[in-house]
């Protein structure tokens, strides 16, 4: 008996499930067919015809993945150049130098950022700045993501953050903050529970603590 069953639908006519028929055989469990399948005309036609259309896709996912000559060594270049470029800022000394982590300058970018008006909420990070220091200071380049307060303009906070940052980190680390990207996130409407402002700060690692 010829069976016409239109698999565009979200059941067959006896009631079963079309997304549960094409799971079954994404699961390579086409074969193992309930009481049910194994006398229902319209689910042995429907797996039948989606055992066809997955056929290419399982014989794609089984074909062996070959990796390109070199692509592991270029990974694992880029991870360490990411290790290494970060970690920590050398600044000039006298008879000695001294050492400031980019997780102390992202804490001290995210302090600045949190003490602007306009500002609910803020998660820092600096990293290493690529290039020869312009101002006698060492370059690094500070990302933010803030929640601004509902009816403060995100241009003229955002740029308020940009000055304090930019000072604070020149006048407390004497680093020079080449780049302040202000990302706002979030805006803090009537449903913010109030209370301080939070300064956050992410590590290279993706990590974030509070204060």
């Amino acid at each position: 008996m010829d069976v016409m069953t239109d698999l565009h639908a979200e059941s067959l006519p006896c009631g079963a499930d079309v997304a549960a028929l094409v799971e079954q055989v994404g699961d390579g469990r086409a074969g193992e067919r309930s009481a049910h399948q194994a006398t229902c005309p319209y689910c042995q036609t429907a797996l039948d015809e989606f055992g066809r259309l997955w056929a290419p896709v399982d014989r794609l996912a089984r074909a062996p993945v070959r990796v390109p000559a070199g692509l592991a060594v270029a990974v694992l270049g880029r991870v360490r150049e990411l290790v290494g470029g970060g970690g920590q800022v050398l600044l000039g000394g006298g008879r000695g130098v001294t050492r400031v982590s980019t997780w102390a300058l992202g804490r001290m970018a995210a302090l600045a950022a949190a003490g602007v008006p306009g500002v609910r909420a803020v998660l820092g990070r600096v990293v290493n700045a690529r290039g020869e220091p312009r101002s006698g200071r060492p370059p690094v380049a500070v990302e933010l993501e803030v929640v601004t307060e509902y009816g403060d303009s995100a241009v003229e906070v955002g740029e308020a953050v940009r000055r304090r940052v930019r000072a604070e980190l020149a006048t407390l680390a004497g680093v020079d903050a080449e780049t302040v990207d202000v990302t706002v996130e979030d805006v803090a409407g009537p449903e913010w529970v109030t209370g301080p402002r939070v300064p956050m700060v992410r590590d290279d690692r993706g990590s974030a603590g509070s204060n």
